[in-house]
């Protein structure tokens, strides 16, 4: 530029000097000048200055209301140089010849930065109040921030122009939003609507009893994800409501799993997730669970309708055995409570009862529906011995596995008489029991009453069941001269429960907390894992419905658990095998702060936002310019900005934008502030010596009042730090005596404004020339 102003000053030259006394005709003139800035309207308040070439500042003034300034010139010269500063514009800089151009000119001023504005509304339409919009000028940083209004409107104004910008907003509750790139041009107001989603979802509903519709109160609802574990947990309220939040997922991995004392587990449909919907359990669609326990209750009579008191009552479950024992009271009846759902009979023994014998009665099969009650009616059966000389009963007995149970006592029994022939198994879990008195004779024609075969082995149910053939009969019938077969299978009391947890790496994860729920009881056990994550719950009753569910907890991970109960409801008496892994739930976010130069940026403040929940993380660089935030959120979902702030030797940027550290357990990134820049020179005075103590201002363009003021040292030198690169500032020397002065020594021509590079010091020497003895103070 200053080549061209010395071209224009050579050839301006040549034409004053046609022209006779052009210095003298200079002296005491009056220079009108009119500014005007958009569209033409007058632009009050602007600085209008007279330079005069190797001299300085020789005239100022303000415009008025109408923009208009007038500048009395008293330091004689054939060619002045103008420059006209207005808050918010561009600096005008350009030559006023008085012979050529005359006594007035008008000067168009060109706005410096625009104007962006929109609305922010959520993804229904529905304006967003709040929302914090911020502008990042690319390699420059932060250039404004604004907040919207109740109606979601935003306006972000003065912003640099020309210039390339990144919007970035941030709602609580709402994903951020750093994807928009907007060209601003100067004196532009630019449009620019923008969309949130919400960061989060809803799951709500209610909880019923399936069999009387009523809410269920105090039921823990747990919402799980695929691969991730149990993500948020929730009460139901009095009326059996509930309400959770979670992460978007467009795939069907989330379930609802309820949990509810006395009752089974309820686990929903898979289902997906939109941005900010809701997905509603209520109505037709509400969570119910069933009752876990039933009961079944009833009266023993004699043949005559009289209530038989004191009896030995057995409540026997269909394919395994009996499972509860009672007697009869006063009145003739029994009660079984907490019966779970099944196919059930009731025994009865009556054994001797007013001098007659009577033998074992049974109710018909009666099913038992969860939380249902059934009630039975039995009548005493007189036993009637016969006799057809002897047969004989043999089997095995095995458990669920087939495996032979060595050991079990076998005992045939049959009216008053409780324990007539028994036999106990070999190694081969077999029996046999000779000379058993026959109740059939060997055409197999109908005669007296059969045995009952009742089978016990420490550890099983005990059963008078036959797997084979007789499963539902009533009593074994023993065939003269023959052998009759009757095989069982016990179930075992007792079960086991074994695991491994892992991350999500599959190494072991010692320590972790693992309990054992036992559906419709809650906990029934809970261990440390092993080092090599292992577990192991041992001797569990082996459910006669339902199962257990495993939770394994460890802080830094998301919990992890299998999702019903089922899945490990594997043969009673067998072992059930778990692996449960766990999420981290935290994540670290490490990198390098540098410039664009790749120097470090020691002491830089990183800051990490989450716009889901509000929460906030900052750190310092080191003096290399590495830093680590840990502890970060790794959920599904979890969306985070990162800064790094505004710090002694950098401008703020907006380093990565929105980014998601799910299912990781670190993540780099790598940071790139503008560096500030510097402007310093040295102030000479009119002897060519440096010059101290001398005021000296800075000025930025598109301000009418100086930025900032310092005074020279000794040596006559200044400095100006942390201004922001790409912006455009000169700097004015004066004091008493002199002329202010924008000059480098030597100049003759004005100096252009000066643009600040990034991590740059600029250069502005200044010279001073003496004020005009009349301008000088007496």
């Amino acid at each position: 530029m200053r080549m061209r102003l010395v071209a224009w000053l050579a050839m301006v030259g040549l034409v004053l000097g046609c022209l006779p006394a052009a210095t003298a005709l200079a002296a005491g003139l009056q220079l009108q000048v009119n500014v005007t800035g958009v569209a033409g309207a007058p632009l009050s308040g602007a600085r209008v200055e007279l330079i005069a070439p190797g001299v300085g500042t020789v005239a100022a003034a303000g415009t008025d209301a109408s923009g208009r300034a007038s500048l009395h010139i008293t330091a004689p010269a054939a060619v002045y140089w103008l420059r006209v500063w207005g808050t918010g514009y561009s600096t005008v800089d350009r030559p006023w010849v008085p012979a050529a151009d005359g006594p007035g000119l008008t000067v168009e001023m060109t706005p410096l930065t625009g104007t962006l504005t929109g609305l922010v509304s959520d993804h229904l339409g529905v304006p967003v109040a709040g929302a914090r919009i911020s502008a990042w000028r690319t390699g420059f940083g932060l250039a404004a921030e604004a907040e919207t209004g109740p109606e979601g409107i935003y306006t972000l104004r003065g912003l640099p122009a020309p210039g390339p910008y990144q919007i970035q907003v941030t709602a609580r509750g709402y994903r951020p939003y750093a994807a928009l790139a907007v060209s601003i041009t100067a004196g532009e107001e630019k449009r620019s609507d923008l969309t949130l989603q919400p960061a989060q979802a809803t799951v709500a509903g209610e909880v019923a009893n399936v069999r009387t519709g009523a809410g269920l109160a105090g039921a823990r609802v747990e919402l799980l994800r695929k691969g991730w574990g149990i993500l948020a947990a929730a009460t139901t309220a009095a009326d059996g409501s509930f309400a959770l939040s979670a992460p978007a997922v467009d795939s069907p991995d989330y379930q609802v799993r309820v949990w509810a004392a006395d009752h089974f587990l309820a686990v929903s449909d898979p289902f997906a997730l939109a941005p900010g919907a809701r997905k509603d359990f209520t109505g037709t669609d509400r969570l119910t669970v069933r009752p876990v326990r039933g009961s079944i209750w009833g009266r023993l009579s004699n043949d005559t309708g009289e209530p038989m008191a004191d009896v030995p009552v057995e409540l026997q479950l269909q394919g395994v055995g009996t499972v509860a024992r009672t007697r009869t009271d006063s009145t003739g009846f029994f009660t079984f409570d907490q019966v779970d759902a099944g196919t059930y009979r009731v025994r009865t023994y009556p054994g001797t009862y007013i001098g007659s014998g009577w033998a074992p009665s049974d109710s018909a099969w009666v099913a038992v529906n969860q939380g249902g009650s059934r009630y039975v009616e039995i009548t005493g059966l007189r036993y009637e011995r016969k006799f057809y000389s002897t047969g004989a009963v043999a089997g095995t007995v095995t458990d669920p596995a087939g495996q032979p149970l060595a050991g079990a006592r076998v005992t045939l029994s049959r009216g008053d008489d409780p324990a007539a022939f028994t036999a106990v198994t070999d190694a081969e879990g077999r029996y046999h029991v000779g000379n058993v008195d026959a109740n059939r004779p060997k055409d197999a024609r109908p005669a007296g009453m059969g045995y009952v075969i009742q089978v016990e082995a420490e550890g099983f149910w005990p059963s008078d069941q036959p797997a084979q053939g007789t499963a539902t009969a009533a009593f074994v019938d023993v065939t003269q001269g023959h052998v009759t077969q009757a095989d069982f299978t016990l179930r075992p009391r007792n079960g086991a429960v074994v695991g491994l947890v892992q991350d999500d790496q599959r190494r072991p994860l010692g320590r972790a907390r693992v309990t054992l729920y036992r559906e419709g009881s809650g906990v029934v056990a809970e261990m440390e894992a092993a080092a090599d994550g292992d577990f192991r719950f041992d001797r569990l009753p082996a459910p006669l419905q339902g199962g257990y569910v495993v939770v394994a907890e460890r802080a830094g991970y998301f919990p992890g658990s299998v999702t019903t109960a089922q899945d490990i409801a594997a043969a009673p008496g067998s072992t059930a095998r778990v692996t449960l892994r766990l999420q981290p739930a935290a994540a670290r976010l490490h990198g390098r702060v540098a410039d664009s130069r790749g120097l470090p940026v020691p002491a830089a403040t990183v800051k990490v936002l989450n716009a889901a929940d509000g929460r906030t993380w900052e750190t310092t660089a080191d003096a290399n310019g590495w830093y680590a935030l840990d502890r970060l959120p790794a959920g599904p979902g979890d969306s985070l900005l990162v800064r790094t702030g505004t710090g002694a030797e950098e401008t703020a940027t907006a380093a990565e934008g929105a980014l998601t550290l799910a299912g990781v357990r670190a993540r780099t990134v790598n940071l790139a502030p503008a560096r500030t820049g510097d402007v310093g020179g040295v102030v000479y005075g009119p002897d060519g010596a440096v010059a101290a103590g001398v005021v000296v201002e800075l000025w930025h363009e598109g301000a009418v009042q100086a930025t900032d003021r310092s005074r020279t040292q000794a040596d006559g030198s200044y400095r100006f730090s942390n201004l922001v690169p790409g912006d455009r500032y000169t700097v004015v020397a004066g004091g008493p005596g002199v002329i202010p002065s924008g000059l480098a020594p030597g100049e003759a021509t004005v100096t252009s404004l000066l643009r600040v590079l990034s991590g740059q010091e600029v250069r502005a020497d200044r010279r001073l020339s003496n004020a005009p003895a009349a301008e000088q103070a007496p």
